[in-house]
């Protein structure tokens, strides 16, 4: 995979959005900043800076295996979010009927 570990951090909180435009009929965007473009996909960016949307826009649409394993890791990371917050909730209700309980 050609990107960098950093590619893929919260871009929101990392660059000034400027626009952010939807690509249709895929899960793809593509965010404007001060320095150029690039496409996400939810919080991810997955393409390197670009001077044009439509240079993005040409990248996103080309399916190779690079993105697809982008695309697989940033479900993955969601999901492992999404347990740990489950795992959170679960422990801190378990905690509160103990409370309960002892009451």
């Amino acid at each position: 995979m050609n990107t960098k570990k950093t590619d893929n951090t919260d871009y929101l909180n990392n660059e000034e959005l400027i626009t952010q435009e939807k690509i249709e009929d895929t899960p793809f965007h593509i965010i404007g900043t001060k320095q150029g473009y690039f496409g996400a996909v939810g919080k991810y960016r997955i393409t390197e800076p670009k001077k044009t949307k439509t240079e993005v826009k040409k990248e996103l649409k080309e399916i190779t295996y690079n993105r697809i394993v982008q695309i697989v890791l940033i479900l993955m990371q969601s999901q492992r979010i999404i347990d740990d917050e489950i795992t959170k909730s679960i422990s801190k209700a378990k905690g509160e009927k103990e409370k309960w309980e002892q009451l």
